[in-house]
């Protein structure tokens, strides 16, 4: 949830329902603007947001003092609610939507990932077959992505085939 600022309090009203659906205060974790508040550029609609995580550290289960503001790493954002009820004109300035919505997206590719307990979405299913025509084309070789440490070569070469297989699975 948002912790808030100098402009917009803190989303108390949202750490109330998640408690009241059995989430407990230790994992709830109040993030500031820059983790939390979601617009589509410097100027236009935005709000606050509620995400939700999983985990995905070493263990089977998070410590009861592992949370997403203390270990974002070990997390990973599988849905999120922003809640739209802010205009920022081009001075920064917030005003009150008239109208204000909620705009929540899961992302089907990491709760994939999740399910079928990969590294990352591009091991899944809706990637992987993808990923195998690109490396026989190109002649280079996707898998090189699990070495703790890529070079800045190999890592162009990985986000290339990542970019390339995002984009056939979208067209078609």
């Amino acid at each position: 949830a948002y912790e808030g600022d100098e402009i917009v309090s803190a989303d108390i009203e949202t750490v109330e329902l998640w408690k009241s659906q059995w989430v407990t205060e230790d994992k709830i974790s109040l993030l500031t603007a820059d983790d939390n508040r979601w617009s589509p550029g410097p100027v236009g609609p935005c709000g606050p947001c509620t995400e939700i995580y999983y985990w995905i550290g070493d263990t089977e289960f998070p410590w009861p003092d592992d949370n997403v503001k203390a270990d974002d790493n070990k997390w990973l954002e599988i849905w999120n609610n922003v809640f739209m009820e802010f205009y920022r004109d081009d001075t920064g300035k917030l005003t009150k939507l008239d109208k204000q919505n909620v705009d929540t997206g899961m992302w089907f590719e990491r709760i994939n990932k999740v399910l079928q307990n990969k590294l990352s979405p591009y091991e899944t299913d809706l990637f992987a077959p993808i990923i195998q025509v690109i490396e026989q084309i190109t002649h280079q070789e996707y898998a090189l992505f699990k070495k703790s440490i890529l070079s800045e070569s190999e890592q162009k070469i990985v986000n290339h085939m990542r970019i390339i297989a995002d984009h056939i699975r979208s067209s078609t």
